[in-house]
């Protein structure tokens, strides 16, 4: 009884190691696991933020036009894609349909704003003082860490990263734990949208591995979203 009883234990931990060392996509209607992500190994972590490093340099360099070219584009691909996102946000976490397309949709609308204002908003301000000549200078930050709840899985990222990246940074997506499939959806769009590799990341990690990120002197700014709103 001895031997059986170490034996089922030895295999209840070993599943529950296995379940907790995933990201599960799980139906909030029938419960039902429809998709598991391994969590990402810690030599993951710090290529990916290399890679991300090095790529926004690149960005921060171009201008504002080419950046607004990827954002319009990215609303083009969420306009395209919107009947297969809005069904995999109903499918991941549960919200209406209908209310999910308006998500999507909400997401282009961001897109196109941010590539036709960017440049207004991030200009050169001149401001009065006892100097000479005074300017306030709106400057990249480098990669930034975006920690996003799952109420609304595309648009609290959107309203997040366009404004970010418009400003010439990198951006690093930590994910809610239960749309890992939206996640990882939204780095594919960004891909289609013709970003350059490694400007926008989804990081496959659980909020203890975030905290290692968000340490790394190579994301030292953070962003997160509580309303969605």
């Amino acid at each position: 009884m001895l031997g059986a009883s170490t034996q089922y234990n030895s295999e209840y931990l070993s599943d529950l190691w296995n379940f907790t060392m995933q990201m599960h996509s799980i139906n909030p209607a029938t419960g039902q696991i429809m998709q598991s992500f391994p969590l990402w190994r810690a030599d993951q972590i710090d290529t990916t933020l290399a890679q991300m490093e090095s790529a926004q340099a690149g960005w921060a360099t171009i201008d504002f036009e080419q950046r607004a070219r990827c954002m319009r584009n990215l609303a083009q691909v969420f306009r395209q894609n919107s009947e297969t996102y809005a069904l995999m946000i109903t499918e991941e976490m549960g919200k209406l349909l209908k209310e999910a397309r308006a998500e999507i949709e909400k997401c282009a609308i961001g897109c196109e704003h941010y590539a036709e204002h960017a440049a207004t908003y991030l200009k050169d301000e001149i401001i009065v003082s006892d100097a000479s000549r005074s300017v306030v200078v709106y400057q990249p930050l480098g990669v930034i860490l975006c920690i996003m709840p799952w109420n609304f899985p595309f648009w609290q990222l959107i309203r997040a990263a366009a404004p970010a990246l418009m400003a010439g940074n990198a951006v690093a997506l930590k994910h809610a734990s239960n749309v890992p499939r939206c996640a990882l959806a939204l780095e594919r769009a960004f891909q289609q949208a013709g970003f350059p590799e490694n400007i926008f990341r989804t990081f496959m990690i659980s909020a203890e591995q975030a905290e290692r990120v968000i340490a790394d002197r190579r994301s030292p700014h953070c962003c997160r979203d509580v309303d969605g709103q």
